[in-house]
């Protein structure tokens, strides 16, 4: 959870890598207003921190190559 300039924010996940790096995912299939600011807060104030944002081209490239692999996606 982030304080952003007072406004609560939780991204989708959180990652722990193997070398014990740390990293923050938003899946974002379409942009409101409002994800827009959070997003670009959220890179601005914790810009030390490893954050990615999955729009919907990347979540698209993802489904074609993972979801007949994954029981129950989304969708399917």
């Amino acid at each position: 959870m982030f304080d952003l300039a007072g406004v609560v924010y939780i991204p989708d996940f959180k990652v722990i890598n193997a070398n014990g790096e740390t990293s923050y995912h938003e899946v974002k299939g379409w942009m409101d207003k409002g994800s827009k600011k959070k997003i670009e807060m959220m890179k601005t104030i914790n810009s030390d921190i490893n954050f990615l944002v999955i729009d919907s081209e990347k979540y698209n490239i993802i489904e074609k190559v993972y979801s007949d692999m994954i029981p129950n996606w989304e969708g399917a």
